[in-house]
């Protein structure tokens, strides 16, 4: 091996200080960067645990009609929240029809079967139902979840 030898720069005043604005402001994008990467896998892991939860709220607010209880007092609550998940679904089926693609038809598909369908189906059920593998549907719901955030936050 070389034997490493130590270099010294010289830079003006100026050149400094514009090697740290340009440091700066390379560390600001990659910081802003990495938060909105972190605040997308929130919302998606959020949706994800509203769309498994849909059913649940919903037959919820179909036993407790008339009945005063306790989740009488979250049912106006619950409304709303199923409200906000079914204007969204609406909005990713329109977003779906017009992307036009057997992808984008199939990928709203997964989502009512998985979600909000009266049956649930398990995701084998659905790879089988569409002729995809198991990995395919992951790689759906990844997408799903990203697009149903996107809207339910708008709504």
């Amino acid at each position: 091996m070389g034997k490493e030898t130590e270099r010294i720069y010289t830079f003006t005043d100026k050149e400094l200080e514009r090697l740290v604005q340009i440091s700066a402001r390379e560390s600001i994008k990659a910081y802003i960067s990495e938060t909105e990467k972190i605040e997308s896998n929130r919302h998606k892991r959020e949706m994800s645990d509203l769309l498994q939860r849909y059913r649940e709220i919903k037959a919820t607010l179909r036993n407790t009609e008339g009945i005063s209880s306790e989740s009488d007092k979250k049912r106006p609550e619950n409304e709303r929240l199923i409200a906000r998940i079914e204007k969204a679904s609406d909005l990713f089926r329109i977003e779906c029809e017009r992307i036009g693609t057997p992808e984008s038809a199939r990928r709203f598909k997964v989502m009512q079967g998985l979600f909000l369908s009266d049956r649930a189906y398990s995701t084998p059920e659905i790879a089988e139902k569409y002729m995809v593998t198991t990995k395919c549907i992951y790689k759906d719901l990844s997408l799903i979840y990203e697009r149903m955030a996107f809207y339910f936050a708008r709504v």
